[in-house]
């Protein structure tokens, strides 16, 4: 996480949202945050939410969700927990039916919303899970790096979007376009709140 995300995931549990004088406090920052979603046009408040999403997701205590033999990953289980999940989706669901449209790219709706949770899936578990986001591949039993590239990954350190086997090319495009303007708004409204706070 960004230190603009740290400051907001400490912000959004804090229990002393008093104004500082001399350094933003906690509720400086959340009111950033306010204040750089409501700055943008269109359907760039969305990185406010997916900001917020990942915050919230990153919070969760994994391990602590996993009892008995529950047949859900860590992961899985940790979205049961997070309060602005439903919100979150709509508005990507909202927001990749424009950029189908504006792409022509033909899809269904359920094929849509396919498209929405491999993005979000990825956006809030991004590490690779065979190199742990290291980007090579371990030499057997000693922890140590190869130099060979990590072939989940393909030396990024970050996972990849899962697709079924049918799936069509537009499928694949659309997941892809939607990352790179997503990656881009996440990475405009960190700099706002940033700059909003002076840090």
């Amino acid at each position: 996480m960004s230190y603009i995300a740290n400051r907001y995931a400490r912000a959004v549990t804090s229990g002393n949202l008093r104004a500082q004088a001399r350094t933003p406090g906690d509720i400086d920052v959340i009111i950033a945050a306010g204040a750089a979603a409501r700055r943008t046009r269109g359907y760039t408040s969305l990185a406010a939410l997916v900001f917020r999403l990942r915050v919230e997701f990153d919070r969760v205590d994994k391990r602590s969700l996993v009892q008995g033999k529950i047949n859900l990953t860590p992961v899985l289980l940790a979205l049961t927990h997070l309060p602005s999940l439903h919100s979150t989706r709509e508005a990507m669901l909202t927001f990749v039916t424009a950029e189908a449209k504006r792409g022509r790219f033909t899809l269904t709706p359920l094929q849509l919303l396919g498209v929405v949770d491999r993005v979000l899936d990825v956006l809030l578990d991004p590490v690779c899970p065979t190199c742990k986001g290291v980007k090579f591949k371990t030499v057997q039993d000693t922890g140590r790096l190869s130099g060979v590239v990590c072939g989940g990954c393909l030396g990024t350190g970050v996972r990849f979007p899962s697709f079924s086997q049918d799936a069509q090319a537009d499928e694949y495009a659309l997941t892809s376009h939607v990352q790179d303007v997503l990656k881009r708004k996440m990475s405009r409204f960190n700099q706002r709140v940033g700059n909003l706070l002076r840090v």
